[in-house]
C-alpha cells in the first residue's frame, strides 16, 4: 500500500511522464496543475494543464472492504480511490495548430502508458517526494480515458467561469492509501482449558510494528543492508527481530542495534563478509518480519510485516570457451 502521498505522487508522476515525452515539441513552455480559472497566464509559450477535477472510492475495493470489516481481528482497510484528471493543451501564443500537435502528442504517450510502473513512479517522486511510497503499492496504477459529453465537459467549464477550451479527461486507478489506524484485537483470554490461573499482566505497552524503512527507496533488502523498524514503544528491554520464511518455514532471529528509541529501532542482516558464516542459513525471498518480546515465563510476538530478501551475486567465474582451429 502507500502512505497519504500518493495523490500528490500520482499528479507529480503523470507530469513527469508527460514532460519526458513532449519536451521537444513543449519547448520553452511548461507543464502545469492548476485549476481551470488560473491555468493560462502566459500565452507566449505552449502549455499542458493537468487539472485533477474529481476523485472517488474505488467500487470494488470498497466491496472488499466491507466484507473485511465483518473479521473480528481485521486491521481498517486500505482507502482505495480513484483519480479523474483533465488535460487541457494551450499553443503557444494562442496556436491552434501548435495545440493540436501537442495534443496529439500527449495522447500517443498516455496511451503507450496505460499503466504506471514502479521505475517511472520512483524515479518521478525521488527528489519532490522522497517520503512517497507509492511505488511499493502492489496493485497496479491504469491510466483510462475517461468518456466525458461535450455537455459534461462545458459543465466544468463554467463551473470556474473560464473560456472552454478543448479538453481530454483520464481515469488512475486504483491509489491505495493505508490507513493510520492499528488493528483491534480481541480480548484476552481470562482462562485455558478449564485452568483458573487467568491472564498475565505485564505493566508498560506492547511494542507494535507500523513500517519498515529500507536504505536508497529499495523495493527489496539485501544483506549487508541496515533495516530501520518504525512503530511504538520500541524502546522494550529483551526484544530480538524475528525474521520467517513462509516458503521454507525456518525462522531466524537477530538482536537489534544499540540504537534504539520508541518509534524506531535498527537491524543489520548478515553479510557475506562476515567471519561468522552467519549468512550461510539466510535464504533470498519473502519474509514476516515481527519483534519478539522475553517475558519470564512465555516469549510474546509482534505484528507481523512483510519484507523481500534479494539474492546477491558475489562472484562471476567465466567459462573458457574451447579453441577452434581456423583453416
Amino acid at each position: 500500500m502507500s502512505n497519504p502521498l500518493a495523490i500528490a505522487a500520482i499528479t507529480t508522476t503523470l507530469h513527469s511522464l508527460i514532460f519526458l515525452g513532449v519536451r521537444e515539441e513543449l519547448g520553452s513552455g511548461s507543464i502545469t496543475a492548476l485549476p481551470l480559472d488560473k491555468a493560462r497566464s502566459n500565452r507566449e509559450g505552449n502549455q499542458v494543464n493537468l487539472f485533477l477535477y474529481h476523485t472517488m472510492p474505488n467500487l470494488a475495493w470498497r466491496n472488499e472492504r466491507s466484507m473485511r470489516g465483518k473479521l473480528p481481528q481485521a486491521g481498517k482497510s486500505p482507502l482505495a480511490l480513484d483519480l479523474f484528471y483533465l488535460l487541457t493543451i494551450y499553443g503557444q501564443n494562442d496556436s491552434e495548430t501548435k495545440s493540436h500537435r501537442l495534443l496529439g502528442s500527449v495522447l500517443s504517450i498516455l496511451y503507450d502508458h496505460s499503466t504506471l510502473s514502479r521505475t517511472e513512479i520512483e524515479a518521478a517522486t525521488e527528489i519532490e517526494l522522497p517520503d512517497s511510497d507509492l511505488h511499493r503499492q502492489i496493485e497496479q496504477i491504469t491510466i483510462t480515458p475517461e468518456h466525458l459529453t461535450f455537455e459534461e465537459i462545458s459543465q466544468l467549464w463554467r463551473g470556474f467561469q473560464a473560456q472552454y477550451r478543448v479538453s481530454v479527461a483520464y481515469k488512475v486507478s486504483v491509489v491505495m492509501i493505508d490507513s493510520t489506524l492499528l488493528p483491534q484485537s480481541a480480548l484476552p483470554i481470562l482462562s485455558r482449558n478449564g485452568e483458573t490461573q487467568g491472564a498475565t499482566v505485564y505493566p508498560g505497552l506492547a511494542p507494535t510494528l507500523q513500517g519498515i524503512r529500507l536504505p536508497h527507496r529499495q523495493a527489496s533488502a539485501q544483506f549487508g543492508d541496515i533495516i530501520a523498524l518504525n512503530g511504538s514503544h520500541l524502546d522494550s528491554r529483551n526484544l530480538t527481530v524475528q525474521f520467517h520464511n513462509v516458503r521454507l518455514g525456518h525462522t531466524l532471529k537477530l538482536t537489534p542495534l544499540p540504537e534504539q528509541t520508541e518509534t524506531q529501532l535498527q537491524v543489520r542482516l548478515p553479510s557475506p563478509a562476515d567471519p561468522s558464516g552467519a549468512i550461510a542459513q539466510w535464504w533470498a525471498g519473502f519474509y514476516r518480519l515481527s519483534l519478539v518480546v522475553q517475558r519470564p515465563d512465555y516469549e510474546w510476538t509482534t505484528n507481523e510485516l512483510p519484507l523481500a530478501l534479494a539474492p546477491q551475486v558475489l562472484s562471476i567465474t567465466p567459462q573458457e570457451l574451447p579453441q577452434v582451429a581456423v583453416c
